[in-house]
């Protein structure tokens, strides 16, 4: 794992084209809203937001960055799990 922002960024690609994918296969009209180019615009946001502790933590050099991935990836939806791991990014080693 020479390049985690890389990987990162390949995982986030991953997860919104498996998102949207399954989004687009229901023809009820849901998945309209999708097929517009502000809709990716806002996922791509969402997803920085949601990423966010994670490349705070790999920019900072810390030594258990892939710990707060791992913790933002799983548990960051919560709310609570994105405070903590943000926090954890700011923290002193």
């Amino acid at each position: 794992m020479n390049n985690p922002p890389l990987t990162i960024v390949a995982i986030i690609f991953l997860l919104v084209a498996a998102f949207c994918t399954v989004v687009n296969t229901f023809n009820d009209g849901a998945g309209e809203l999708f097929k517009t180019p502000i809709a990716f615009v806002f996922i791509g946001l969402s997803l920085a937001l949601y990423f966010l502790p994670s490349y705070i933590a790999y920019e900072k050099k810390k030594k258990n960055a892939g710990a707060i991935f791992a913790l933002n990836l799983l548990t960051g939806w919560t709310v609570i799990g994105w405070v903590i791991g943000l926090v954890w990014a700011f923290a002193n080693d």
